[in-house]
């Protein structure tokens, strides 16, 4: 329920203006915050974070974007036996932190 209330938070704020949609993403980002530390066990926190590193980008704030894909990549795990347990997420994360990483040094956060 909170990824979803944070999802449809952060879609109200798209095709207004700056001011109100940056209000909305921060807004957001703050549900999915309480997602991330009140439910680090759900099935959504992957979800919550990597919909917060899409918002931090949005709003300018790589090195926070950087931070959520590395907290995604940090809980992978791998299997004895073939392969490992990459999820889409995974892989979504695994891809965009390259780019992350390099607007943030080039932003000079």
């Amino acid at each position: 329920m909170l990824f979803e209330a944070a999802r449809v938070t952060a879609a109200e704020g798209q095709g207004g203006d700056a001011d109100a949609a940056r209000r909305q993403a921060w807004r957001a980002l703050a549900i999915l915050d309480v997602l991330i530390r009140e439910h680090p066990d759900s099935a959504f926190t992957d979800d919550a974070l990597l919909e917060s590193a899409a918002i931090a980008t949005r709003l300018g704030r790589h090195w926070d974007a950087v931070r959520f894909y590395k907290a995604i990549l940090a809980e992978r795990e791998t299997s004895w036996f073939f392969g490992s347990y990459d999820t889409p997420v995974i892989r979504a994360a695994a891809a965009a932190l390259p780019g992350a990483t390099a607007r943030a040094e080039s932003a000079g956060e």
